[in-house]
């Protein structure tokens, strides 16, 4: 056994965590620059951010993949892990709700977002959109939490499948339906399904995603030797889709149809392959990285709540700053507020633990003494 192989079995749990934790300040990154450009009214990104959000597809598929990795099929307490998500997708709802009332009621708002934005977290909104004449728009990044748990209940459910065949032709055969009625009634039939409530079809796509980071660690093929010409192939079809096509998860969008989810998923392969044998887990240097990503749970509720109540699009006072200096000071700031969010969180969290402890100690003392 070599050693990378060697590290990755020991470091099982973290062995991703860096990464993760790159991804997420990837994905703020990319949001802050998209809120830099509504502030600046730039209609085309400088050429960094241009790299960066163009990458944007490939780095919620690998977020998807590498919880798959890390799946593990339970075979009891489902329901009350998945009602663990739900509880933290409520309150998150709740606190965005929150926020965005003290925002409207702050600026004054006239056409207020806090009604809309709770509608749209009901609903499961991928667009803004108007249902039965109420006003409805997407909870921000909350979408891809909601992906998250009903792809993870999904993928439980299906494992129960005793007959491998059938449980791979769901799971591969629902994206596949999909991008054939897309090829069929091209993208209105695509706009038709983003009105769908609660991301059915980015759910569809992550189960599967999740279930391919499930096989690639079932199988070793992360410490596999890959010949030559598949690399060829793979690294050929992911560089095609990411100059070619453009990937949209939350909306459905896939430019380039199916051979845009292949080369997504060809580029995340590319990225944990080296990953894994570029980054040493015990590197100290890495050690922000892994807090950020131990928590990435933890932090999408937290960045969608900082977004409602600051809203930063409507900071236009930054334009001055220019592009690179809106979306930088825009991504420090969000990423201190979420930083500083999550140590209090964690330390009402421990005191709330050793409350219930003391309480749960002491009622088996007054027992004990009657």
């Amino acid at each position: 056994m070599d050693d990378t192989k060697q590290k990755t079995v020991k470091n099982v749990i973290g062995m991703w965590s860096a990464l993760k934790g790159l991804l997420v300040i990837a994905v703020i990154l990319g949001h802050s620059v998209y809120e830099a450009e509504q502030i600046c009214n730039i209609p085309v990104y400088p050429i960094p951010f241009r790299v960066l959000t163009k990458a944007g597809g490939i780095i919620l598929f690998t977020f998807f993949v590498i919880s798959g990795y890390l799946f593990n099929p339970k075979k009891k307490g489902i329901g009350k892990q998945y009602g663990k998500y739900v509880l933290i997708y409520v309150v998150a709802a709740l606190f965005m709700t929150v926020a965005a009332v003290i925002n409207d009621w702050i600026t004054g708002r006239t056409n207020p977002n806090a009604g809309s934005l709770f509608l749209g977290c009901l609903y499961g909104a991928s667009e803004r959109m108007s249902l039965f004449g109420w006003e409805i728009q997407p909870p921000y990044a909350l979408w891809f939490f909601a992906v998250f748990m009903n792809s993870w209940l999904i993928l439980e459910m299906l494992t129960k499948i005793k007959k491998e065949a059938v449980r791979r032709g769901i799971i591969f055969g629902c994206p596949v339906l999909f991008f054939l009625f897309c090829i069929g009634v091209g993208r209105p039939g695509g706009l038709i399904l983003e009105r769908l409530p609660f991301y059915i079809v980015p759910t569809i796509i992550a189960v599967m995603l999740l279930y391919i980071g499930y096989y690639i660690k079932k199988e070793n093929i992360l410490f596999q030797k890959i010949k030559w010409y598949w690399w060829c192939i793979i690294i050929f079809t992911a560089l095609g889709s990411y100059f070619f096509g453009k990937i949209d998860m939350m909306r459905n969008g896939y430019q380039l149809n199916i051979l845009d989810c292949v080369g997504g998923i060809c580029g995340v392969f590319v990225v944990l392959y080296w990953y894994i044998r570029l980054i040493n887990p015990d590197n100290r240097l890495l050690d922000p990285l892994m807090w950020i990503g131990r928590r990435t749970l933890l932090i999408i509720p937290i960045h969608c709540v900082e977004w409602a109540l600051f809203m930063w699009a409507d900071w236009r006072k930054l334009r001055p700053l220019g592009m690179y200096g809106s979306a930088f000071l825009i991504f420090f700031l969000r990423m201190g507020i979420i930083v500083l969010s999550c140590i209090v969180i964690e330390y009402l969290q421990m005191k709330y633990k050793r409350w219930k402890q003391e309480v749960k100690k002491n009622g088996s003392y007054v027992r004990e003494n009657h």
